[in-house]
């Protein structure tokens, strides 16, 4: 029973028929009744209200009217060693002294999306079975017109990670799987991710004897994509954090170098944990990347430019999250 109910004049007249039942019954002291009631009440679990969760704790998403399901890993708060700028968070706001940077409790998702996730967001439509408040909402989130050529190279989607994306696609995925589901999603913060791939462990974990059974990187790819979740995960029970595709932060620079930075609307995206192309040795949780755009549509013969594909850039993709609050 909710506590609503315990709260409610309807649950104090169901409580004290239920204590003068019992006493009748069984002709015990109404003190002795009541605390074994309260006690129960107390103990119970609350059930969830509005469809959110109200505990923290790792949870599965299944996209309503499909079989299409991830998993939300749920990381604890604590701090991270600060190398660069904070840009902060909806919830947790930039941090300017020189100290460590706080990291409140948020999810993140356990693998990267996948083509069959996000092919939802680019072929799904609008499913008959949603009810007209979620339709009205996911209609009113933009979606991708074709691309130009095969987003996947030809290597095939399923479980690989989705990829070719541009920024701007990415934050509309995470708008719509938003209006989707009734949980605000979004992409990761610097510091988020960087706090995920580190695991807590205070700087870059070491190296296993075998770095290649926790990454796709240029020795094991074969210089393409691979399914999500196929190798060990670090100790959060994340997947695929160094490797297989880079992945979108939520934040652009003005300048690559990490110079002024401009919030959202700078021409250069950042990107964490480098891609099946890179060097085992150039992948690392602290060190993040950013997007040339320009070079990523390099070939694209629209104009202007297409905002959801990059023609050259067929290492990206992304990995969401959602805060605690």
């Amino acid at each position: 029973m909710s506590s609503g109910l315990w709260s409610s004049g309807v649950g104090n007249r169901y409580l004290s028929a239920l204590l003068l039942l019992i006493m009748n019954r069984y002709r015990l002291r109404y003190g002795m009744v009541l605390g074994v009631i309260l006690a129960f009440q107390t103990a119970a679990p609350l059930a969830p209200q509005s469809g959110e969760d109200k505990q923290f704790q790792d949870y599965v998403e299944v996209l309503p009217g499909t079989s299409i399901q991830f998993k939300m890993i749920a990381i604890g708060g604590g701090t991270l060693p600060r190398s660069g700028p904070d840009e902060g968070s909806d919830s947790d706001p930039p941090q300017t002294s020189d100290q460590d940077l706080s990291v409140k409790a948020f999810w993140l998702g356990q693998t990267e999306v996948t083509w069959n996730e996000y092919e939802e967001f680019y072929f799904g439509g609008v499913r008959p079975d949603l009810t007209v408040e979620v339709k009205g909402r996911v209609d009113s989130v933009s979606r991708p017109t074709p691309p130009y050529g095969a987003p996947d190279r030809g290597w095939g989607t399923g479980k690989r990670p989705a990829m070719s994306m541009t920024f701007y696609a990415a934050t509309q995925y995470c708008e719509w799987l938003s209006a989707l589901t009734g949980r605000k999603y979004r992409l990761p913060t610097e510091k988020e991710w960087q706090y995920a791939c580190l695991a807590d462990s205070g700087g870059d974990p070491p190296s296993p004897p075998a770095p290649d059974q926790y990454s796709w990187n240029q020795s094991n790819s074969r210089g393409r994509t691979n399914e999500v979740g196929q190798k060990l995960a670090n100790p959060w029970g994340l997947f695929d954090m160094l490797g297989n595709v880079a992945e979108f932060g939520r934040r652009r620079y003005a300048q690559v170098d990490h110079g002024e930075t401009e919030g959202t609307s700078g021409p250069h995206p950042s990107i964490f944990g480098g891609s099946f192309r890179d060097d085992i040795e150039t992948l690392k949780c602290t060190v993040p990347a950013h997007v040339d755009e320009k070079a990523c549509l390099r070939t694209d013969p629209n104009a202007p430019k297409s905002q959801w594909w990059y023609s050259d850039c067929f290492n990206i993709g992304l990995r969401v999250a959602r805060s605690t609050e």
